[in-house]
């Protein structure tokens, strides 16, 4: 597998074409020492069978689709089933599973490009996708943009698995590991993992809103818990915009600080309940995601917004990882 790296003077990051994925992210400990903080595979071949979309931009449309299908402009489109009834992240042939094109490459920037075709995994409108990656600091920032020749929809993220401590392999797991999210409220979840209403965090395993280890509560009898087998559920930002955090993890290990920012209303949180049989040598819960999105499945309900793209419109968005060190 060919990959592209980028490096300054606190944080090195290497990048594949394959899904215009993150497969590394080395970042200084509180001792100076080089650590990797995500999940990742060194071949193709580990990401197409047993990936599980790690490190990859995941659409057309991020989050799970109900039933599989929406309604635009009045025609019904079907997508594929490939999250029991729901279409999860573009379906089984989505952008993860796709080779972008490497354009405009420096030390510290990259582009990828791909086009997806009118009708690709079901979905209306030719769509230009362009994610671009820079190094700014010790933070990594994605920009997204995307442009279409006819109205389609549109809500893309990335999907990389974190590990602050620095260690991927039993016994390890993401319990330890502090987090804070900038949320009042969730969005709650069918049986189908479809969201429901929001439900406020205050009284709840939900509630991130000070630091909380994330295996404090993640074993609690909550209903929603139970439900996801874990944390797999989005929650509805107080603020959106780049002025403030979203999310904020921390290591006290390594001393690894990650804060989160983005322009999206929500922020997915997700713990490796999936990983384990499959996804060798990633353990159960050795991973947890923060995918900065729209809310799930809002092409069917307009109450959650408008992920609708038009061919007047553009398509553009920006998330932030920034890494530091707090000892």
């Amino acid at each position: 597998m060919d990959k592209l790296f980028l490096r300054n003077d606190k944080i090195k990051v290497a990048l594949c074409a394959y899904g215009a994925r993150i497969v590394s992210i080395s970042v200084p400990d509180k001792n100076g020492k080089p650590t990797e903080v995500v999940l990742g595979y060194d071949s193709v071949e580990d990401y197409s069978k047993k990936g599980i979309y790690f490190g990859a931009t995941v659409g057309r449309v991020a989050n799970r689709i109900a039933n599989a299908s929406f309604v635009l402009d009045g025609k019904t489109y079907r997508l594929d089933k490939n999250n029991g009834s729901n279409c999860l992240h573009g379906g089984n042939d989505g952008l993860s599973n796709k080779t972008f094109i490497a354009k405009e490459q420096s030390e510290t920037a990259v582009t990828f490009e791909y086009i997806s075709k009118n009708g690709e995994s079901g979905f209306p409108g030719e769509l230009v996708i362009r994610v671009g990656y820079k190094l700014v600091g010790g933070g990594v920032v994605i920009e997204y943009s995307a442009h279409t020749d006819s109205p389609t929809l549109c809500a893309l993220t990335n999907h990389t698995y974190f590990n602050l401590d620095g260690s991927f392999f039993a016994p390890v797991s993401v319990y330890d590991t502090l987090l804070k999210i900038n949320a009042d409220s969730i969005l709650s979840i069918n049986e189908n993992f479809i969201p429901c209403v929001k439900m406020n965090v205050a009284d709840t395993p939900f509630d991130f809103r000070e630091f909380k280890k994330i295996g404090a509560q993640i074993n609690d009898g909550h209903l929603q818990l139970k439900i996801a087998g874990g944390y797999d559920h989005n929650f509805c930002l107080n603020k959106a915009g780049l002025s403030e955090a979203a999310a904020t993890a921390y290591s006290e290990k390594t001393g690894i600080l990650m804060r989160v920012f983005t322009d999206k209303p929500g922020v997915q949180l997700y713990t490796g309940n999936f990983l384990g049989d499959g996804t060798a040598p990633f353990p159960y819960r050795s991973g947890f995601c923060l995918e900065t999105q729209s809310f799930p499945n809002a092409c069917n309900n307009a109450e959650l917004g408008n992920v609708r793209l038009d061919p007047q419109g553009e398509y553009c968005s920006r998330t932030v990882y920034e890494f530091s060190v707090v000892i």
